[in-house]
């Protein structure tokens, strides 16, 4: 896990909607979800960055990034997710994971935390327009 504000994490979300995606197209990210009033959660597969540019990095580096590690087990990744989406209160009401056999693991745990997913881009952001106050 990366450091990050314990104090800004735990900031009052009420009036924020919080939706996480794995950070799979730099260009979706930045045309659809990073100007949004939304509470974005990246899903990184590594802590290397050099798929994506340095403007990019720029702009998510104070995103708060969940770091899913599919060589611990099953049981520990729940965990974690459940520590950092409800401890901190973060707890995405949709997350976009395509739907590729390498994610099965990720999806089944989003499920079994009753967190829509999503496995299109599109549907993802009706999805989030749709749920606005």
């Amino acid at each position: 896990m990366e450091d990050y504000d314990v104090f800004g994490e735990m900031q009052n979300l009420k009036d924020k909607k919080v939706v996480a995606f794995i950070e799979d197209d730099e260009k979706f990210i930045l045309n659809n979800l990073i100007n949004s009033d939304n509470e974005l959660i990246p899903i990184r597969f590594s802590y290397d960055l050099s798929c994506f540019s340095e403007p990019y990095i720029e702009k998510t580096k104070t995103l708060f990034t969940y770091y899913f590690n599919k060589d611990n087990t099953f049981n520990n990744e729940l965990l974690r997710l459940k520590k950092h989406f409800v401890h901190f209160q973060r707890f995405p009401f949709i997350v976009y994971i395509p739907l590729e056999d390498k994610y099965c693991n990720l999806i089944k745990m989003m499920k079994e935390l009753d967190i829509e997913c999503v496995h299109d881009k599109n549907l993802f952001i009706s999805k989030i327009n749709n749920n606005k106050n």
